[in-house]
């Protein structure tokens, strides 16, 4: 490989080349640093198991393309190798992605169209990824298509707002209690709830009663407690690579980031979407339990298209600090392209995300809460809480049960409710930041 790299960089070099030379000059060569806006539109695919091309060099160029308002998809081929056997199949995939940018309309050259790809240019309509099928390719909508956005959606950015979000609705009999008490009682604006898991018929009986509430899906690929566990929604022979050998869902994320499949990825969240469906939930957005599913780059494709097919806005940041980018590497690299392709069809994306922890007693763990709150910026953040009852159950399933029932307690504490008032904190829910977030119509800007 570093023969042919040398050919490449130095074509006509007839004396040796430094290490150092080299690299430089590859990266000078590199795609992504020669995007401008007059750049065509671009069908990438890359296989997951290719282990001579790094998938990070197709998902830096799809940036630069999306930022430069060039139309750019990546399509990743479950355990495709450099190549795989089946490319052939694609071919199809491509002459019709191509005829979608020839019958759309095209953007004529301008002054910005030299810009390199250090220097992003005006972003312009660039394309919807509408699904991920069971073999893990996708379809598309044209940028001139009727279905994408004619308009940016309304930042949320002009005071602070805040979406309450219990997780973990379904799991067992307190976890749905705490849940209740914390919606009918408390501050909590929203929850998702776990289809897999033993109690959720308890907890969609809740959801058909109050049929105004807002309620996700927490995508689940794992079951993390150690005498309590659940298998997948999907037949157990349709998503072998997905179970463990007792045939429970793997323990934890390592491991569904080992195993699984992304095709069975999506035949189960598809199945824990339509069970929901089935039990008259009525669902507001989705989210990924444990961060499973912004674990690999194909995993998190595959969730934001969920929410594409589904028309649901999905658990998303539209920008993330360092750390969050070093824990979440996928989404560090294909964050900005997929953010494009959410608001594009309309579904909105959080400024923020918080969770916590800590907090050795209940006093430890308010005064981490109330410093986040009185520090919220502007724009929308999600809080991440955990409600329960500290009760036999919740004891004998989880260690966290203690922190569980704080947290009911604290989200149901009128001085916390206060405190949001003191503060002009306005707490919504899922459904009013999507429609708050949709653009104005011309009669309303009149």
């Amino acid at each position: 490989l570093t023969a042919i790299a040398r050919r490449v960089a130095f074509p006509d070099a007839d004396q040796a080349v430094s290490a150092e030379q080299l690299r430089q000059r590859l990266i000078e060569l590199s795609p992504a640093r020669l995007v401008t806006r007059n750049t065509p539109p671009f069908l990438l695919f890359h296989g997951t198991a290719d282990d001579v091309v790094p998938l990070e060099q197709s998902t830096k160029f799809q940036q630069a393309l999306v930022e430069h308002g060039v139309a750019a998809e990546l399509i990743l081929k479950p355990d495709g190798g450099h190549p795989w056997a089946t490319i052939h199949e694609e071919v199809g995939q491509l002459a019709d992605w191509f005829d979608q940018q020839l019958q759309g309309k095209t953007v004529a050259p301008s002054p910005a169209a030299s810009q390199p790809a250090s220097q992003p240019a005006e972003a312009q309509p660039a394309e919807i990824q509408a699904k991920v099928d069971d073999r893990g390719a996708s379809a598309t909508l044209p940028a001139n298509s009727t279905q994408a956005a004619a308009s940016p959606l309304t930042r949320l950015d002009d005071k602070r707002y805040l979406i309450i979000h219990a997780d973990d609705a379904g799991m067992s009999h307190s976890a749905n209690v705490g849940t209740i008490q914390g919606l009918e009682e408390g501050l909590v604006s929203s929850v998702s709830i776990m289809v897999p898991c033993p109690w959720i018929e308890e907890f969609a009986a809740y959801c058909r009663a109050h049929p105004d509430g807002d309620y996700g899906i927490h995508l689940t690929l794992n079951s993390e407690w150690q005498h309590y566990r659940w298998g997948p929604v999907a037949p157990r022979e349709r998503v072998p690579s997905l179970v463990d050998p007792s045939g429970y869902l793997w323990d934890n994320v390592a491991q569904v980031m080992q195993h699984a499949q992304v095709d069975e990825v999506l035949i189960e969240l598809r199945a824990q979407i339509d069970r929901a469906l089935e039990l008259g939930i009525p669902l507001s957005h989705l989210d990924t339990h444990m961060g499973a599913l912004v674990s690999r780059p194909d995993l998190l494709e595959a969730y934001v298209n969920l929410g594409l097919e589904y028309d649901l806005p999905v658990m998303f940041l539209g920008s993330s600090d360092p750390q969050t980018r070093e824990a979440y590497p996928a989404l560090a690299a294909l964050g900005p392209s997929l953010q494009q392709r959410l608001e594009q069809a309309r579904l909105p994306v959080l400024d923020r995300l918080l969770q916590f922890y800590g907090g050795e007693t209940e006093q430890e763990r308010r005064e981490v809460y109330v410093n986040a709150l009185r520090s919220l910026p502007l724009g929308v953040t999600q809080l991440i809480v955990h409600c329960g009852v500290d009760d036999a159950e919740l004891q004998a399933i989880t260690s966290s049960a203690r922190r569980r029932d704080e947290d009911r307690r604290i989200f149901c504490d009128p001085d916390i409710a206060a405190l949001l008032r003191q503060q002009g904190i306005e707490v919504i829910n899922w459904k009013q930041f999507r429609a708050r977030s949709q653009p104005a119509s011309p009669t309303s800007r009149r």
